[in-house]
């Protein structure tokens, strides 16, 4: 791997990823690539596995190398666009060329193929800033004046004489719905407070269960039988007994206080 050929892009701040090499392996790329590439006063080698955790300051790498044992994956691609200054290259040394999947890979991350062999790497570029932004050009469009074409058309809703049935919001709550529960509508029909001592089809609220195992109903020792109903109403079952209450402690006895 000829590090030569990247001396004339006069990178200062440079990064080596790498895999599976070893510290003789990466000491002796250190010093190659300080060999091939004077200008770079700071190389910086990061892990493949670590690159999500890198703190590296961001746009400010002109250079970033990839060994033979490093794929072309997303890790690598937002890293790069991550740390890449504008224009900055990633060599990755792949002599045979790019496959279509890599290729695309590449343009989807926001990153252009700059040159697919230059002595035996693909060079990829970051041609932008990240947050730079540009006006579109098109047809009814001046990139001064903006939009010099017809006046844009907007749509309108016009509810002139319109036969189309809106709702009044005002209806949608009666007076029946407004007025305050009494203690007696609240009051369970199953359940630890409900005082029976037959459990109902389909029991939810492990007051069969107990039956079941020779228990008698205690009135505040029933058991959920999904092991969820005090959590809240979001978490009970359709059937629950619990159903309208608040969320309450595992075994607690819920009392409702009519007058709050």
């Amino acid at each position: 791997m000829s590090f030569s050929t990247f001396a004339s892009l006069k990178p200062q701040n440079v990064i080596f990823i790498w895999k599976s090499e070893s510290p003789e392996v990466l000491q002796s790329t250190l010093d190659a690539i300080k060999k091939a590439i004077p200008s770079a006063t700071n190389v910086h080698f990061e892990f493949l596995e670590e690159l999500s955790r890198s703190a590296r300051t961001p746009a400010s790498y002109q250079l970033i190398i990839l060994s033979q044992s490093i794929p072309i994956d997303p890790r690598v691609l937002f890293f790069s666009l991550k740390c890449l200054a504008k224009q900055g290259i990633v060599a990755w040394p792949a002599g045979n060329g790019l496959e279509r999947g890599t290729r695309d890979k590449i343009v989807l991350s926001g990153l252009s193929l700059n040159s697919e062999n230059v002595d035996g790497f693909v060079l990829v570029e970051k041609q932008f800033e990240v947050g730079s932004t540009t006006r579109l050009k098109g047809k009814g469009l001046d990139a001064s004046k903006g939009n010099t074409g017809a006046k844009n058309k907007v749509w309108k809703l016009d509810l002139t004489g319109s036969d189309e049935d809106l709702i009044d919001t005002d209806t949608l709550l009666t007076k029946e719905d407004m007025e305050r529960p009494s203690a007696e509508s609240l009051k369970a029909v199953c359940g630890p407070n409900s005082g029976r001592k037959k459990a109902c089809k389909n029991c939810t609220c492990g007051l069969a269960e107990e039956l079941d195992n020779g228990g008698t109903p205690t009135g505040g020792g029933v058991k959920s039988s999904c092991g969820s109903c005090y959590l809240g109403d979001a978490f009970r079952c359709s059937t629950c007994p619990y159903l309208g209450m608040p969320p309450f402690k595992p075994g607690q006895v819920v009392k409702i206080d009519a007058d709050s």
